[in-house]
């Protein structure tokens, strides 16, 4: 009778490597735990070392005690450090004198190319004026868009314009 040796020996050898990985699988895991238990012991030794105070010093303070301590709020702090203001001594701002802003948005010879740009901007909803003046003998038209009192509406009016590609100059005048 004929054996086939190597059928016999290939599941010999198929066997002893799933065994082999199941065993690197073992001491390893086993490697792994020792090492994350040495490391926690370790580091927790040094913070209890570090927990261990001189007998001479004072206990620390709990974190109850030191939010009892440090309880502020705002209103009880606040009033106590009123710093009261001396008069005289106030600078008058630039705002406070009597000033308003234009926005010039074109300048031009024809009158209807001034009144063109006039009713773009109106289309806007600003208020919008054409001023003729003359100058070096050639009367020009230009196209103002304001008045406003505060530097912040002269600042929202520059700004819509700009989104619509309309160019504009400020010029500040007296009322």
């Amino acid at each position: 009778m004929t054996r086939d040796f190597a059928k016999t020996h290939n599941q010999k050898i198929a066997l002893a490597r799933s065994q082999g990985k199941v065993l690197t699988f073992i001491i390893g895991f086993i490697a792994g735990t020792l090492t994350t238990y040495l490391l926690y012991t370790w580091q927790s030794g040094d913070a209890s070392l570090m927990t261990q105070r001189d007998p001479l010093q004072p206990a620390p303070e709990t974190e109850q005690e030191s939010k009892e301590k440090l309880d502020f709020t705002f209103q009880d702090l606040f009033p106590i450090d009123e710093v009261k203001t001396i008069s005289g001594y106030e600078q008058p701002s630039p705002e406070t004198e009597e000033f308003s802003f234009l926005l010039q948005t074109g300048s031009f010879k024809s009158t209807r190319d001034a009144d063109e740009r006039r009713a773009e901007i109106l289309l806007l909803g600003l208020d919008v004026f054409i001023q003729s003046i003359e100058i070096n003998g050639i009367n020009w038209h230009r196209v103002m868009v304001g008045p406003f009192t505060d530097r912040q509406s002269l600042s929202k009016a520059q700004d819509l314009l700009a989104g619509n590609q309309f160019e504009a100059m400020p010029m500040r005048t007296k009322p």
